[in-house]
């Protein structure tokens, strides 16, 4: 699936010192049809400068910073690829990680999100004894973009992230997706590897709490107007060995 085009956004704000290693990370897939997104939101340092010094093709865009989400809403409106993938500016693609989704795409093609496994990496400033791992690899399977490969086609069904949230978009976006009954699965392998430090281990915890909790209640209001109350649980999709994991 090498001719399929994959667009990658990935905001950024003030992400100097993790940038290079994200959109390097993205370019070792290997895959010949790429689209690379930069979403500059309102950086001041000089994260831009660097993604100009390189010699790939990266699309850079330039929006006031509004957060997250509205950056990834920029990317979409953007992007031109069958496919869409998200990378926070300062986390990791793992090696092959999108031959294993394409591959999985390929076989099933009635699945429409295929996400993974998500290994923890801790640089100086940060903390693990309070995360409860589930191997030696420090892996976990939670709700985060940057594990997933999705069909554009999603977007076009459950519409784009809700920039009213500050955090927890990918919460409130993965629920309308569950929502919506589309196929999702769950691989073990590692498709993501989230970079913990100084700066991401401190940042707006209550903003973070305040806005689950709202993605909650907005999901609830939306299976109230349709009465639609149950969703169904994640055994129900194609949930690869993950029987026990943390998306419940």
């Amino acid at each position: 699936m090498k001719d399929i085009r994959i667009s990658v956004i990935i905001p950024v704000y003030n992400g100097e010192k993790f940038i290079l290693d994200a959109i390097r990370s993205v370019v070792a897939q290997g895959h010949e049809n790429l689209e690379i997104l930069v979403i500059d939101d309102g950086s001041t340092d000089n994260s831009i400068a660097l993604v100009e010094s390189l010699s790939v093709p990266v699309k850079i865009i330039h929006q006031a910073n509004a957060g997250p989400a509205a950056a990834r809403n920029t990317g979409l409106l953007q992007a031109s690829g069958e496919y869409i993938a998200f990378l926070d500016a300062d986390d990791l693609y793992p090696a092959n990680k999108f031959k294993v989704q394409l591959d999985y795409f390929k076989e099933n093609p009635e699945t429409k999100v295929v996400a993974g496994r998500i290994q923890y990496i801790f640089l100086e400033g940060s903390e693990s004894k309070l995360i409860n791992f589930e191997s030696e690899e420090q892996t976990m399977v939670h709700v985060h973009l940057g594990s997933m490969l999705t069909h554009r086609s999603v977007f076009d069904t459950i519409g784009p992230f809700d920039a009213t949230l500050q955090f927890s978009e990918d919460i409130e976006w993965w629920l309308r997706l569950r929502e919506h009954e589309i196929n999702y699965v769950v691989l073990p392998d590692i498709t993501l590897q989230y970079r913990l430090h100084d700066a991401n281990m401190t940042r707006g915890l209550r903003g973070i709490e305040r806005d689950f909790m709202r993605a909650l209640r907005m999901s609830l209001a939306r299976r109230r107007k349709t009465g639609k109350m149950h969703i169904k649980p994640l055994s129900e999709y194609d949930l690869k060995k993950n029987n026990d994991s943390n998306f419940d």
